[in-house]
């Protein structure tokens, strides 16, 4: 998924089992390109100016069904084990469980956009707020 707001030129991409070192993983999420940011400047007079920045983040995203993960101690030491395999390689890591998910996949996929990309979801108004009869 591309997309550009203003000045960004930012990219989006999920890759479904993504295969990570010696690990295949639910989702890698790459997030990257360039973004424009404003800057003080330290002379002459205390301006600003723009700059451009190159974004280049990723993360491993893990939905667990309670089936093979954590349902028994041999299990739980695995996931942790090959969480800190992944992080050791650069990657953080975000394991939803499959109750989670299906409690409420917009909250999770909210707090995934929100740290891999720094900005928030825009929240819906209630339809009394916008005006409306």
């Amino acid at each position: 998924m591309d997309f550009s707001i203003g000045a960004r030129r930012l990219n989006l991409e999920v890759r479904p089992q993504a295969q990570v070192g010696e690990h295949r993983v639910d989702f890698m999420l790459s997030y990257y390109g360039t973004d424009i940011v404003r800057s003080e400047t330290r002379q002459g007079g205390g301006g600003e100016e723009w700059q451009e920045v190159r974004v280049d983040k990723k993360m491993i995203v893990e939905c667990d069904g309670h089936d093979f993960h954590e349902k028994t101690k041999e299990q739980a030491r695995r996931d942790k084990e090959r969480d800190r395999n992944l992080q050791s390689l650069g990657f953080p890591v975000y394991r939803y469980t499959g109750s989670e998910l299906y409690a409420d996949v917009f909250r999770s996929a909210a707090e995934i956009v929100r740290d891999l990309t720094g900005n928030e979801f825009p929240k819906d108004e209630p339809d009394d707020k916008k005006g409306g009869a």
